[in-house]
């Protein structure tokens, strides 16, 4: 190939490692309408809640990591702190059973699937997103929240990290136990109210467009 594009900073890695050429590789960013969820959330008055709203999106699965979640959110909780749980998959009675054990049951809710047109509304009402993941390609959700003003506390597993690192309100952490906490405590500690002009907004499709344009016709 004479041209590789990548859609991140852990993309271009990887094909660095296969022995690439840097030369040979365009780096963009997978990208989302990010637009449209910073407009939704504009058109929202956010509400206002005693303790920090912390979400999970995405599916109920095992490499997901919302067990490990959950644990981390039991121990490292406020007196208010609540945890939204959006998604389904096969691991949703084990994760059930969990928040009950935990004696969590008023402080985590599971509200199953939502429509993606739906998601800004979702976001719009929490304070900061969690990617726990032991393995994620990417997590665009990561992209759909830094848009809407949420916080994210992102696993270093997973392809976003690398990317949106050093942007406001991103806490990278281990994807165990005790890596969320600390992500959880850092999100709650230094949480001034919704992030205003994010800098994922310059990572639009348009923007990713762009770099392959550059490679067609440079």
């Amino acid at each position: 190939m004479d041209v590789v594009v990548v859609p991140g900073v852990a993309a271009g890695d990887a094909i660095r490692s296969m022995g690439v050429p840097a030369a040979r590789i365009l780096e963009g960013f997978n990208a989302v309408d990010v637009s449209s969820f910073a407009a939704a959330s504009a058109r929202v008055v956010s509400p206002t809640h005693a303790g920090h709203a912390f979400a999970y999106v995405g599916q109920l699965i095992e490499r997901k990591n919302v067990a490990g979640m959950i644990r981390a959110f039991s121990k490292a909780r406020g007196v208010h702190d609540t945890l939204t749980i959006v998604g389904s998959g096969d691991q949703l009675p084990m994760l059930k059973d969990l928040t009950l054990a935990l004696g969590l049951e008023e402080r985590v809710r599971f509200v199953g699937q939502v429509a993606n047109e739906e998601l800004p509304s979702v976001l719009v009402t929490v304070d900061t997103l969690i990617l726990p993941s032991l393995e994620e390609v990417w997590g665009l959700v990561v992209n759909e929240a830094l848009a809407s003003g949420c916080q994210v506390i992102v696993s270093e597993r997973a392809g976003v990290a690398p990317s949106v690192q050093g942007m406001r309100g991103v806490y990278i952490v281990s994807p165990t136990v005790d890596g969320i906490i600390k992500g959880i405590g850092l999100a709650r500690s230094r949480y001034i109210g919704r992030v205003p002009k994010p800098e994922i907004l310059r990572h639009s499709p348009e923007a990713f467009a762009s770099v392959f344009q550059k490679a067609i016709c440079d």
